[in-house]
C-alpha cells in the first residue's frame, strides 16, 4: 500500500443494516455507470425470482468471481477484471472496490450494461485515506465473457486500485450490510445474520504497510471455516486484500471472522465489508 499524503485519515466505525425492499432489476441500458455518491445508510435490495441459464438454480451459491489489481504508479483508467461466464439473468453481483485515495475512483462498469448501487457510501481506512467502496446490482444480467471495470478519475489514472467481484445465484435477498475500519483482522462491527442458510461475504483490505523493495508480497489466510476466494497480496504499492465466504446456517448468529497474513498486520485500521445474502 502506498501512503498518500494529502488524504487524511478519517476515523469512523459503523454498521449498515440493509433493510429489505423491492426495487427494480439492476441492469440497465448499454453502458450504464455508477458513482461513488454516497447511499443512505439504510438502503436494501431484493431480487426477482430465478431464470438465468445455461445454470438455473435454486440453490444459493457463488457462480462466478474475479480480481484486477493496479499497482501505484503503472495504473491504468478502466482498469477492467479478467472475464468470467455468468449467468444470463437472475444473480446478484457484490463488487469491492479498493482505492489509493478517495479522489481516484470516478465509476464502476461493467460489459452488460448493468447499473450499480453504492452500500454505505464511500468510506476510508487504513490511516492514509485509501477509500472503500462497496457496490451492489440486483437481478444481473450476465452471460459469457463478462467483465467489470473501474473508471478513475482524470490525473488519477496511474494510481493503485483493487476491484474485488462476487457473483451469487439462487439469492432472495441482500440483507445486513457492516463496515470496519478499526480493527487489523476482523471486524469492530460483526454482523448478526437475518436467515437461516445465507452466506455471508468477507471483504478485507488490511492496512498492510509491511513490503519492502526485497519483500513486497505478503500472504493472507482465510478465516478458519470460510472459503477464500481471491487475493491481492502485494503489499508494498497495492491495495492488498482479498475476500472469502461462509454458509451461516442459523438467524441470530453474530459473525465475525478473523483473517490472518504471512507477516503480521498489526495496524487496526484495516477495512472490513461483511454481507449477508439470504436464500
Amino acid at each position: 500500500m502506498t501512503i498518500s499524503p494529502s488524504s487524511p485519515r478519517r476515523s469512523r466505525l459503523f454498521g449498515v443494516l440493509v433493510s429489505v425492499f423491492f426495487i427494480a432489476g439492476c441492469g440497465g441500458g448499454s453502458g450504464a455507470a455508477s458513482s461513488n455518491a454516497p447511499a443512505a445508510s439504510n438502503t436494501g435490495i431484493s431480487l426477482a425470482p430465478q431464470t438465468a441459464t445455461p445454470t438455473p438454480t435454486s440453490t444459493l451459491a457463488i457462480t462466478a468471481h474475479t480480481l484486477n489489481v493496479d499497482v501505484s504508479g503503472d495504473g491504468t483508467s478502466p482498469m477492467t477484471t479478467p472475464p468470467v461466464n455468468t449467468l444470463a439473468s437472475g444473480s446478484i453481483i457484490l463488487v469491492q472496490v479498493l482505492t489509493q485515495n478517495t479522489g481516484t475512483f470516478s465509476s464502476l462498469t461493467d460489459n452488460m450494461g448493468n447499473a450499480y448501487t453504492p452500500i454505505g457510501g464511500a468510506q476510508t481506512y487504513a490511516g492514509v485515506g485509501a477509500g472503500s467502496y462497496l457496490y451492489a446490482c440486483v437481478n444481473a444480467k450476465g452471460g459469457s465473457g463478462q467483465t467489470w471495470s473501474l473508471n478513475k478519475t482524470p490525473t488519477y489514472e496511474n494510481n493503485e486500485a483493487t476491484l474485488f467481484v462476487v457473483v451469487l445465484s439462487g439469492a432472495s435477498a441482500l440483507a445486513q450490510v457492516t463496515y470496519s475500519d478499526a480493527q487489523s483482522n476482523n471486524s469492530a462491527n460483526p454482523l448478526v445474520t437475518t436467515g437461516p442458510n445465507s452466506i455471508v461475504v468477507s471483504f478485507w483490505g488490511p492496512a498492510d504497510f509491511t513490503g519492502s523493495q526485497s519483500a513486497p508480497t505478503n500472504d493472507y489466510y482465510a478465516p478458519a471455516g470460510w472459503t477464500r476466494l481471491d487475493i491481492g497480496n502485494n503489499s508494498l504499492n497495492s491495495n492488498s486484500g482479498a475476500d472469502a465466504w461462509q454458509t451461516v446456517p442459523t438467524a441470530g448468529t453474530t459473525v465475525n471472522p478473523m483473517w490472518s497474513a504471512q507477516t503480521a498486520i498489526n495496524n487496526p485500521t484495516s477495512s472490513m465489508w461483511l454481507v449477508e445474502v439470504r436464500p
